[in-house]
């Protein structure tokens, strides 16, 4: 006998999977459970839903958890689900940010940072390569992109242009995808679109937009930029480029180093990588900051999941969304790249590269290319750094 789809339910098991993966494991963890374990789903409901995530901007983790909760159980799945597959992340976050601001002046704190900014370049060349040989099939567009765009991110030029650039090349460039999108043989609704249900979705949106704009123009700010970096980092360490360009060389409100020490901290916690935002919102604007953060990583992307719902057939065949991704995913590469030599020149004027340094970035890389978790090179900087820096 089938187990009944509860909310309750449905929440224990998206955190369950968002303290297990990050969005790129997460689809086959889901399908393994609504679909083959608890049966709540068919093959081709799923697949529908998928292929809808990927052809879409967004953290693409929270997209297919939201649409999924939203076929199981409509708009109090989708809270459900996503306040679960969220939750973790958020909660790490914030109890991150608390302790830094409790104990940023403790010595063995400081100490431990030194180490953690060390291992920050390796954490960002080793996300670049890795979104470059996994999500674009190391074609020659793909690392021509990468290549470029890293370079023009190391010298100073502004990302967002770059990633319309790659969108555009990638639906030029690349041939059709063969064959149709899985699940979409029933894709074409001949159903009005349901405006009144989009609208009531972006409502708390455009309530949380106005309430940082109305309390300080800096929460209003961040919470664009937080918005704008989730979207065109589809779901991935991308975000933190985009990031760094606004909160360290547009605004200032952060510098290098406590950029990079907060993106390495917040890189080994669970759920979508937007709870990266949180932490950097907090040290640049507080609380404040933090929940702007928080409203301008997640809010658009669930938005975003509720409005197409009605359209899911469409999106999921279509051809050319694919291309423009595949053209985005490789700028995202370089610019994961581009920072990571960013950060090795602003080691070189902070505290310097020796030969512990050197060994303590290196092993780190190393043990990232061999599939460990970066709480590992996270914890091990940390010791490093209060022990031997």
């Amino acid at each position: 006998m089938t187990t009944p789809c509860t909310l309750p339910l449905l929440f224990r098991i998206t955190l369950l999977l968002g303290l297990r993966s990050r969005h790129r494991r997460l689809e086959t963890l889901l399908r393994n459970c609504l679909v083959e374990q608890l049966g709540w789903m068919s093959d081709a409901d799923f697949a529908q839903h998928a292929a809808m995530s990927a052809n879409l901007p967004g953290l693409r983790g929270l997209t297919l958890v939201c649409a999924s909760g939203i076929h199981l159980r409509g708009l109090g799945g989708a809270l459900a689900a996503s306040a679960g597959y969220i939750g973790p992340g958020l909660v790490c976050a914030a109890l991150l940010a608390g302790l830094w601001h409790i104990q940023g002046g403790a010595p063995w704190f400081a100490a431990g940072l030194r180490g953690v900014l060390v291992v920050s370049p390796a954490i960002c060349l080793y996300a670049g390569l890795h979104m470059l040989f996994t999500a674009t099939g190391r074609k020659p567009l793909a690392w021509a992109l990468a290549a470029a765009a890293g370079l023009l991110f190391f010298i100073g030029l502004k990302p967002f242009s770059m990633l319309m650039g790659g969108a555009v090349l990638g639906v030029l460039l690349t041939p059709d995808p063969a064959g149709p999108a899985p699940g979409t043989d029933c894709c074409c609704e001949a159903k009005p679109y349901p405006w009144g249900t989009a609208l009531a979705a972006a409502l708390p949106l455009a309530v949380a937009a106005g309430l940082c704009a109305l309390l300080d123009a800096s929460l209003g700010r961040l919470m664009l930029w937080t918005g704008k970096a989730g979207l065109f980092s589809l779901g991935g360490f991308g975000l933190y480029p985009l990031l760094f360009a606004d909160l360290v060389r547009l605004r200032q409100w952060l510098d290098p180093v406590h950029f990079a020490q907060a993106m390495t901290l917040v890189d080994a916690i669970p759920g979508p990588y937007g709870g990266g935002a949180l932490l950097l919102g907090a040290r640049a604007l507080g609380l404040g900051g933090l929940l702007a953060a928080a409203a301008g990583a997640f809010l658009p992307t669930l938005v975003m999941a509720v409005a197409v719902q009605p359209v899911r057939g469409a999106v999921a065949a279509c051809k050319w969304a694919p291309k423009a991704l595949g053209g985005v995913s490789a700028v995202l590469a370089g610019l994961c790249l581009g920072l990571g030599a960013q950060l090795i020149s602003v080691l070189q004027m902070a505290p310097g590269w020796d030969t512990l340094r050197i060994a303590l970035a290196a092993g780190a890389f190393v043990t990232l290319l061999m599939r460990n978790h970066p709480g590992i090179v996270l914890g091990a900087a940390f010791l490093a750094g209060a022990t031997l820096l």
